[in-house]
């Protein structure tokens, strides 16, 4: 019976020879060997899945469907198994410290939970060709976003940008290590299997951009949902693939190249970003190839054809198989071979000058070719096309630039100089080759950047001056009010500043739309100097509305839209109530639990996905919180929620004086847009019912609350007599790290407050630390987990 393994390799050629017997050096072994896959531990820290299991919503998803949930594949652009990606590791289904796939196999690696589906390169997630798509139908519970992406290392504490969705059977899919800020859903959200999540990336503990997938039970067990021998019973997949190392040999992706990569970091920068093929080089340049296999067997050759001109000259082929550290006894390497070579210096002749084309195959299927030339003149800067990009005041625009290299192509484009009148501009895509520019309000002119470019060799051009030209008139501010409007009673107020429209012949629309897209109106707002603006009667009938604005410029007869300038609504209003239990009732310097019920007062529209977010920052009795968002699913008209269950702690200052009334703004939101605001009050003297608390009778150390934490945590301790009492924390290595309390205490209970920071007053990292107590023969440790 065959054998298969997913490990990554390195490997050169030995010996390899080339025209006049030119020796290739070489190098190579294993990155990844079984051991290393015996050793690594879960992609989602156990941190990481205790914040998550806290901070995911306490929503159901029973829409009327059938109970059992089949998946779909959740790889967008070809699947699990498209051209350009590849399956390298299934669910670990041995729970010792042997490894098991559900094939019985060894395509997984220690404690791994999930089904991890790779593509080629950085340049793949810039370009964001490859989303994330939900394999059923569900809600999203939870979503985290705005982590580095680019990882590639394991690196503790790092947390990925990553969506659960909750299944009607209560079972939930993870989906982890997305590309930063491609989040496509919200909390709440409602959504259909194949609908776009995010796209993938290599956010938190990942070495590679790639999507890991997860099933769990309604108990949070994970579920493997292939079916095999040493799988589940039944698949959960509608229509399950076959294991990855049966699928053909096939090359995901093909570098050849003489980029300079003096040390392993700059082999792996040029290998993970996708550096271009060479189309020039001189003799004494350097010359490497990558290759990335899917499925390669052990009897594969790989072959490197090379032509000058037209005629065949030599080639290089190549049998890992027959490698002294190819696995014993196995068939099939399920992952990527890195495959390179190199010509060391002064290794060709003047003879060898001419086109040259190198191809690639494996056996006798060829995959990929080149050309390029080989002679003696020295590389060519690149340099960036000089660009007037004309944008109205206030506008954002997108665009491209575009770059030339004389012998070869650009890797990548650098912003060498910020917009210098106000403008803002951000770089993405492929080689940062994209720009997203939103010209200033306040000005007219030129806003000038610089820009360079690099080449296929690392080596950069000079810069050149990108010219945004900003004209008026354009629309500087505009402002919709009030959020809600009591439907057939109230209006709502649109309006807009415009700047630099001397001379210009222009008027402004409004045009406001429901959500559903069924109604629409347009209103003309009226001038009055550079302010236009106009009421709109809001109809009888509840709903929820967006408002666009088009400045319609008469001289130079040109158009300008400014999309979803402002959201209004008629349906509630949604209001605020506090509450909290009366075990969270502390003394100034403690904390309060706060939690909210929420009533929707309207009477016909059902409001979706509301949330709440309290706003305690500068507040006064305030000194911090825990976080200032709950979130509670949909209210049905005249309908109120239940309490959360979990509430924001907020510590109150221990110099406020029992009496203050406390208030604190409320936001309430609908899918994320804020349409009404609420007012609640706590009045610190009800918080204060115990001014004679009953002495403890044995020391303790509570658990620290919350825990995960950022930025503060509440530790609270008991001492029942008199006595010397330390609360230390330390680090895992047991490095004092902070002495939060040393000194003589009465017998009573303590609560202290930790900001994160250590004996300097610096803020310590993120990770784990241990805290503890101790008072005479009594000493009491526990963790605590700072979150980055």
């Amino acid at each position: 019976m065959k054998k298969f393994i997913w490990m990554i390799f390195a490997f050169g050629l030995t010996n390899g020879q080339f025209v006049s017997d030119k020796n290739f050096g070489f190098s190579g072994g294993p990155i990844m060997k079984p051991e290393q896959q015996l050793n690594r531990s879960s992609c989602i820290s156990a941190e990481e899945r205790a914040f998550v299991n806290e901070n995911k919503l306490d929503i159901v998803y029973h829409p009327n469907v059938r109970d059992t949930v089949l998946l779909d594949d959740p790889m967008g652009n070809g699947g699990m198994f498209g051209d350009d990606h590849i399956l390298f590791a299934y669910v670990d289904e041995d729970p010792s410290v042997n490894i098991q796939d559900y094939m019985c196999w060894f395509v997984t690696y220690n404690l791994h939970w999930g089904t991890d589906i790779g593509i080629p390169t950085f340049y793949h997630m810039d370009e964001m060709v490859t989303p994330v798509l939900a394999a059923a139908d569900g809600i999203v519970v939870y979503t985290h976003d705005g982590e580095f992406d680019r990882q590639l290392e394991w690196v503790n504490g790092a947390v990925g940008n990553a969506v659960i969705i909750r299944h009607s059977d209560d079972t939930e899919g993870l989906y982890w290590h997305f590309k930063k800020h491609s989040m496509q859903v919200s909390l709440g959200d409602t959504v259909q299997a194949g609908d776009t999540l995010a796209f993938v990336g290599s956010s938190g503990f990942s070495t590679w951009p790639h999507l890991h997938f997860e099933v769990q039970d309604p108990n949070g067990y994970l579920i493997d949902p292939w079916t095999g021998p040493c799988g589940a019973d039944q698949t959960m997949w509608e229509n399950q693939y076959v294991h990855a190392a049966m699928t053909p040999s096939h090359i995901t992706n093909f570098i050849s190249s003489s980029y300079p990569v003096p040390n392993d970091p700059a082999w792996l920068y040029a290998g993970s970003e996708n550096v271009p093929n060479r189309r020039h080089m001189n003799i004494e340049d350097l010359w490497w190839s990558l290759v990335r296999t899917r499925s390669l067997i052990n009897t594969d050759t790989l072959v490197w054809e090379f032509y000058k001109g037209d005629e065949f000259y030599s080639e290089i082929r190549w049998v890992p198989g027959n490698a002294y550290w190819w696995p014993a006894g196995i068939d099939v390497v399920v992952g990527w071979w890195y495959s390179y070579w190199f010509v060391p210096d002064n290794n060709m002749d003047p003879e060898d000058y001419g086109e040259w084309t190198e191809k690639f195959y494996i056996n006798s299927v060829q995959f990929d070719q080149l050309s390029y030339i080989i002679d003696d003149i020295p590389n060519q800067l690149p340099y960036v096309d000089f660009q007037q990009i004309e944008v109205q005041l206030g506008q954002t625009v997108t665009g491209e630039f575009t770059a030339a290299d004389p012998d070869g192509d650009i890797f990548w484009f650098n912003l060498e100089s910020e917009p210098n009148n106000g403008g803002s501009i951000e770089l993405y895509g492929g080689r940062d080759r994209k720009y997203r520019y939103a010209a200033p309000n306040n000005y007219v002119g030129y806003d000038v950047v610089g820009l360079s470019a690099t080449d296929d060799r690392g080596e950069q051009g000079p810069m050149t001056l990108i010219i945004f030209n900003v004209n008026g008139p354009g629309i500087v501010y505009s402002s919709v009010w009030p959020t809600y409007a009591a439907p057939g009673v109230d209006s709502v107020m649109i309006s807009a500043d415009v700047l630099g429209g001397a001379g210009h012949e222009y008027d402004i629309d409004a045009i406001i739309e429901n959500f559903e897209g069924s109604f629409q109106d347009t209103v003309q707002l009226s001038e009055s100097g550079n302010n236009w603006s106009s009421y709109w009667q809001v109809p009888a009938a509840e709903n929820f509305y967006s408002i666009d604005l088009v400045l319609n410029n008469y001289t130079d007869a040109e158009e300008f839209d400014y999309p979803d300038i402002g959201f209004f609504t008629s349906a509630g209003p949604v209001t605020a109530d506090v509450v909290f239990s009366a075990d969270s009732l502390v003394n100034p310097g403690g904390g309060i639990i706060i939690d909210l019920v929420l009533t929707n007062i309207g009477s016909e529209l059902a409001v979706e996905n509301v949330s709440a977010q309290l706003i305690t920052e500068s507040q006064p009795c305030i000194q911090s919180s825990s976080g200032n968002a709950l979130f509670f699913g949909d209210i049905a008209p005249g309908s109120s929620t239940d309490p959360t269950g979990g509430g924001i702690v907020t510590i109150i200052s221990e110099d406020c004086a029992p009496g203050t009334g406390i208030i604190i703004p409320v936001n309430i939101m609908s899918n994320g847009i804020q349409f009404w605001q609420d007012l609640i009050v706590i009045t610190v003297s009800t918080l204060f019912a115990d001014d004679d608390p009953t002495v403890p009778s044995v020391f303790a150390l509570r658990p620290a609350v919350p825990n995960p934490f950022n930025p503060v945590t509440e530790i609270q301790f008991d001492i029942p007599q008199l006595g010397h009492v330390q609360l230390n924390v330390y680090d895992l290595l047991g490095r004092p790290v902070k002495n939060i309390v040393n000194g003589s205490k009465n017998p009573g209970t303590y609560r202290v407050i930790w900001d994160a920071k250590d004996n300097t007053g610096h803020r310590v990292s993120a990770g784990m630390y241990l805290y503890q107590l101790r008072s005479g023969d009594y000493v009491q440790t526990r963790k605590m987990v700072l979150l980055k």
